[in-house]
């Protein structure tokens, strides 16, 4: 069925596949960054009209059909939403596209609001593409390599942790953060390096230019040299394109493609 193996294939594209599984053996769960349903049946309605030619005032499978077939085929349970991504962070542009619709909006207000987000979901497949192609590039071919570098939100490693914390133990005071960066190499070297750093350490483009320094010196040190070309993909924190962290990365390679997302 169209509607099966589009979704297959979108997620394969640009859903975030996590380690664990879903309960079968050797299947992962993959969660799509969408807000909700709708949106997903929205895209599939839009990609089916171009394909079909069908007008816009009908659609080639209904909301609630969509849904049926994806909560009971096979083949679909292990793609989730986001809002079961747990411990990971939501878009901003999504949640706010969610609330939006939530709204009562005129068809014009609508059209304008599905084609915003259309527009953001457009430049998140670039990006995700542009970094998976940046990755069968440096594998591929020598003298190149690609990191890409992020972090978890520092008080998801506060410590001590507690299930049911009591009040009393909540001041900053008396609890320890920290901050986990990693990069993620792929051509050579590869690997994940992973840097801590606690509050004594200013988060900001002194720490992204010190976790990406200490990894060039791994890479260097276990391939004797490092490559001619790095492909960088980093998010679009300001620490991450200010003029300092610009004038490093200048300095440390001849020549840099840099992709912030």
């Amino acid at each position: 069925m169209l509607f099966i193996q589009w979704l297959v294939r979108q997620a394969k594209k640009i859903g975030d596949k996590l380690p664990h599984g879903d309960g079968r053996p050797n299947v992962h769960q993959i969660r799509l960054p969408y807000p909700n349903k709708q949106v997903v049946w929205f895209l599939f309605s839009e990609f089916s009209k171009k394909q079909f030619f069908i007008p816009s005032n009908e659609h080639c499978l209904s909301y609630e059909d969509a849904t049926q077939i994806w909560k009971h085929h096979p083949e679909l349970q292990h793609i989730k939403m986001i809002r079961f991504k747990g411990c990971f962070s939501v878009c901003k542009v999504c949640l706010a596209y969610e609330l939006q619709i939530k709204g009562q909006l005129t068809v014009a207000q609508r059209e304008e609001a599905d084609r915003n987000f259309n527009a953001h979901i457009t430049e998140t497949k670039k990006e995700r593409a542009q970094y998976a192609k940046d990755q069968i590039k440096c594998t591929e071919e020598q003298d190149k390599f690609c990191i890409i570098i992020d972090s978890i939100d520092k008080y998801k490693t506060t410590f001590p942790f507690f299930v049911n914390a009591p009040k009393s133990v909540m001041d900053d005071a008396t609890l320890v953060t920290t901050k986990l960066t990693a990069a993620m190499v792929h051509g050579v070297g590869c690997g994940v390096y992973c840097f801590w750093a606690t509050d004594q350490v200013i988060h900001d483009t002194n720490l992204t230019v010190e976790v990406l320094r200490r990894t060039l010196l791994k890479i260097e040190e276990s391939e004797g040299k490092l490559p001619q070309r790095l492909y960088l993909q980093l998010d679009n924190a300001k620490d991450n394109k200010s003029a300092q962290f610009l004038a490093f990365i200048t300095l440390q390679t001849p020549c840099l493609s840099l992709i912030t997302t």
